[in-house]
């Protein structure tokens, strides 16, 4: 009897004296040394069977757009999953990781993870238990980032409101304006992204033409880029009549958290790039940054929560791949390097389905 079947009759007993996978919610997987999946649960993973390694079977976008599968991308060198699973290989020690992933249709699977190695004849061997805890992980960080902006504008427009008891001038009055309109932005953001993963969001399309909305987009971003000392420049290669039928303000969304992503990210008094060009059947937006991104963060940068500025930041970019690509059905994607920088595309259809 092969080595590999002795070990599924042997994981087999187990599971069928004990049936304690069934009163718990875990995946639990056996990987030999190379990663491959011998076991899923209480089943043998056959010849056959495409899910050959743990990317492959949780579905990684990054697994599922290489050709050779799980491991054989540019980013799977910073995968937490498989650095964990080896570092307990190789140290023989209980590894317990927190892992989140790209999975289909632009969703983020966030796993607490347990790699336990064994020796069975004289081979290494690790069982991987994963538990989902992408709902209350997601909602923790919602809370901590909303109350992090409502606690700054509220207290903000508390100053404010002291002030004008003293001195009830125009420019303090403008300034209240302007910080409550931001306070109610803030909370039509956060309606739209619960109600964008719960899948009810409803569009608004209606029609503008890409020189209404490169001009709105100046008036409406310029303030933000200047307020944290950058300029930002526009450029519409379009035709004039060229015209758009989607949700305007998603769109606007998109681009806000597109450009607010570069001046969070540019050194001090940079230029910022916001462009329009024609390609096919839609348009391409892209704003261009000077800065860098680290190679380490490039796999992960539209991950539910994943910034460099600190744990609960990051949900601009990831609302970008979920309102641009999951409603307004277009692509999402960047470029950083040395030579260009960093720049942020959007390529969206000239006709968004209503």
């Amino acid at each position: 009897m092969e080595q590999k079947q002795v070990l599924s009759n042997y994981i087999g007993k187990v599971f069928n004296q004990s049936h304690w996978l069934e009163s718990t919610k875990s995946t639990f997987i056996v990987v030999d040394h190379n990663l491959n999946i011998l076991y899923l649960n209480d089943k043998e993973v056959g010849k056959d069977d495409k899910c050959l390694q743990p990317g492959d079977l949780l579905r990684c976008n990054n697994a599922i757009h290489s050709p050779g599968g799980c491991g054989t991308s540019e980013f799977c060198p910073e995968c937490k999953l498989r650095n964990s699973v080896k570092k307990a290989l190789t140290t023989s020690e209980i590894i317990h990781e927190e892992v989140v992933l790209s999975v289909d249709n632009n969703q983020k699977l966030i796993l607490q993870e347990t790699a336990t190695p064994f020796e069975f004849e004289d081979n290494k061997y690790a069982a991987i238990f994963v538990i989902n805890i992408s709902d209350r992980k997601q909602e923790q960080m919602l809370e901590r980032v909303f109350f992090h902006d409502m606690m700054n504008l509220v207290g903000a427009l508390g100053n404010f409101v002291n002030i004008l008891k003293e001195s009830p001038e125009q420019e303090i009055l403008d300034e209240v304006k302007r910080l409550t309109d931001q306070l109610m932005d803030e909370l039509s953001t956060q309606k739209e992204l619960i109600y964008a993963e719960n899948g009810i969001l409803t569009l608004q399309n209606g029609d503008i033409t890409v020189e209404e909305f490169m001009s709105y987009a100046s008036y409406s971003l310029c303030p933000m880029a200047e307020a944290k000392n950058h300029k930002l420049t526009t450029c519409n290669n379009c035709k004039d009549e060229t015209t758009i039928h989607t949700d305007i303000k998603l769109l606007h969304r998109i681009i806000l958290n597109m450009v607010k992503n570069a001046a969070e990210a540019s050194e001090e008094a940079s230029t910022i790039t916001l462009t329009a060009s024609p390609d096919e059947d839609a348009v391409l937006f892209s704003v261009n940054n000077s800065g860098v991104i680290p190679e380490k963060l490039r796999g992960s940068i539209f991950h539910f929560g994943q910034s460099s500025k600190g744990e609960g930041r990051g949900i601009g970019t990831y609302s970008m791949k979920l309102f641009g690509e999951n409603y307004l059905k277009g692509k999402v994607w960047f470029t950083s390097n040395e030579a260009e920088g960093t720049t942020f595309f959007f390529r969206i259809p000239l006709k968004t389905v209503d």
